[in-house]
């Protein structure tokens, strides 16, 4: 009785790893593609490389499989909605050209390339699909963005050109970063003193447009922009208690105009 339980028991003990072999020998024979997604697959032996972009089952032969995310969301928030991933997910830091700062939360969506070519291209880059992420989509809006703030003072992002910083951000994501220049501005104050301001510029060609200076990262990869929103600029202590004073100056103006409007009625 007690041969024939170790008997079992052996037999048992052989089929269950018999089966984790076989499921292990499985995946590496095939593998599957799913629908929004493509992937790169590297030959065991040659080590040459294709695209498998159909969804389905396919024969892996042991290969070294890649998988992308064809469109994607990436969002820079300090909501954190990128799945938790700590400072690649975090808000954007940057600095306007009057020394005030802000954090900007965000989304950017973006669709990879179809061209086989290029697809093969941005895995021989960047080699993961994470990579892509932080490396290629991050980096390129951090860059558009850093540089738009260099054009505009902090209080001016946050009021009379804050749909200008939006659109000049998206423009460089797409087409590259602007060359700029830098002029002096001379005012005066109340009493008549001198002031010197120092103004950044876009730099035109003879048509009116922006010159590149740099080349988009995403248009060389084929990358495209669907859609950039940006949600929030969350400013230095500094600059919030400008915009509140500004804030309780135009409430007041609002006030006044209303309580002689009120004055001249009941006169």
């Amino acid at each position: 009785m007690d041969t024939r339980r170790l008997k079992l028991i052996g037999l048992l003990i052989v089929g269950t790893v018999g089966l984790f072999l076989l499921i292990s020998f499985g995946r590496g024979l095939v593998a599957t593609n799913n629908a929004g997604f493509y992937q790169i697959k590297q030959a065991a032996i040659t080590g040459k490389m294709t695209v498998i972009d159909q969804p389905g089952t396919y024969m892996r032969l042991f290969a070294d499989v890649h998988t992308y995310q064809i469109s994607d969301m990436h969002y820079f928030s300090k909501s954190d909605l990128d799945g938790g991933k700590g400072s690649e997910s975090d808000p954007i830091h940057v600095r306007f050209n009057d020394g005030g700062t802000a954090d900007i939360s965000g989304a950017i969506k973006y669709r990879l390339p179809s061209d086989p070519e290029r697809r093969l291209k941005i895995h021989q880059d960047f080699k993961s699909y994470e990579a892509i992420k932080h490396d290629l989509i991050r980096q390129t809006v951090a860059e558009a963005m850093m540089q738009t703030a260099t054009l505009m003072k902090a209080e001016e992002s946050y009021s009379t050109r804050r749909s200008e910083f939006t659109s000049l951000v998206e423009d460089q994501i797409k087409n590259g970063i602007y060359d700029v220049t830098a002029r002096e501005i001379k005012t005066a104050d109340a009493d008549g003193n001198e002031l010197v301001d120092h103004e950044v510029f876009v730099k035109r060609d003879a048509q009116g447009q922006p010159v590149i200076r740099k080349s988009s990262p995403l248009s060389q990869y084929g990358v495209e922009v669907v859609s950039f929103t940006i949600k929030e600029l969350d400013f230095d202590a500094t600059i919030e208690a400008l915009i509140q004073k500004k804030k309780e100056a135009e409430q007041m103006k609002v006030v006044a105009r209303a309580n002689a409007e009120k004055a001249k009625q009941d006169a």
